[in-house]
């Protein structure tokens, strides 16, 4: 262990030396190698859009000194694609060894581009596109409470950016998905909105506010709902005896409160009606949110006016 430690700092330079002498005799030496460079296309038109992504990068065999070599390995290799002569449509550009950027390394030999050496692009119209967020969030209220009313979302919509084409097919933008679990109180929070997939589409909001209503759950009986019912083929419309159908309506208590009559709906079910009289199933309608508990009578007899 002791000779190792004698004149252990003489050893060392020489070790260090003899390694910075390999190194130069290594570095002399001439390589072939492949290295990768990234595409950047540039120069397209502000009004003009690349509609599907171009290659991510192209390999170019070159042949130079070690030296020359590690000058390239260890820079950022951009290749830049002029586009400025191009408008929409399909296009080909052949690109060519002799035109790969060199930085600096003027005494490395390019000699092919192994891939990618062909870019097929497409470039379209860029226009702007509103359309609507939906919602895919859930809602889970605690025993004894309801969702009340529609969800509410601040923006409701938002701007696209992209091809003419890509747009056409978008016809939405979905919020992320969201479960609420065991709610008894309203939900306002703001949530994400799913990133838009399409290459070069981009949307002017990537979040929204999210307003729903948690209410006690409550129900409520309207009285002397007046039952309706449509003309017949022969162009008669029935009557209802009797005329009027008790509808109890559960939903959230606030809402319920100001649930007016005429928004509870009732009418005769004419499915397959030839002949009068008739019983008749009691169909009710009432807006969403609410939910139908109990119709009272459930059938009445329709018969001539």
């Amino acid at each position: 262990m002791k000779w190792i430690l004698h004149n252990f700092w003489i050893k060392l330079l020489a070790v260090l030396m003899a390694f910075l002498l390999w190194l130069h005799v290594a570095t002399e030496r001439i390589y072939e190698i492949e290295l990768n460079y990234r595409l950047d296309p540039t120069g397209l038109a502000g009004d003009l859009v690349l509609v599907s992504p171009p290659p991510a990068s192209l390999t170019v065999r070159c042949r130079g000194s070690g030296k020359r070599l590690l000058l390239l390995m260890f820079r950022e290799r951009v290749w830049q694609v002029d586009l400025s002569p191009y408008t929409r449509g399909v296009t080909d550009i052949q690109l060519s060894v002799q035109e790969a950027p060199r930085a600096d390394a003027d005494e490395v030999q390019f000699l092919s581009i192994v891939r990618n050496d062909r870019l097929h692009l497409e470039i379209d119209r860029k226009r702007q596109k509103t359309v609507p967020i939906i919602s895919v969030c859930l809602y889970e209220p605690r025993a004894g409470f309801v969702r009340a009313g529609p969800e509410i979302l601040d923006p409701d919509s938002v701007v696209l950016s992209g091809p003419v084409e890509t747009l056409k097919a978008i016809t939405m933008v979905k919020t992320r998905s969201r479960t609420f679990a065991n709610l008894s109180a309203p939900v306002d929070v703001k949530v994400e909105l799913e990133p838009s997939t399409a290459y070069s589409v981009i949307t002017s909001a990537k979040e929204c506010r999210l307003y729903a209503d948690i209410q006690p759950y409550e129900e409520k009986t309207f009285d002397r709902v007046q039952v309706s019912a449509p003309r017949m083929e022969d162009g008669t419309r029935p009557e209802a005896e009797p005329a009027s159908v008790s509808v109890t309506v559960g939903g959230g208590q606030r809402a319920l409160g100001a649930l007016p009559l005429l928004h509870v709906r009732a009418g005769l079910d004419t499915t397959k009606l030839v002949d009068l009289p008739s019983r008749r199933k009691v169909l009710v309608q009432v807006p969403p949110g609410f939910r139908v508990v109990h119709v009272q009578p459930d059938s009445v007899l329709a018969r001539h006016p």
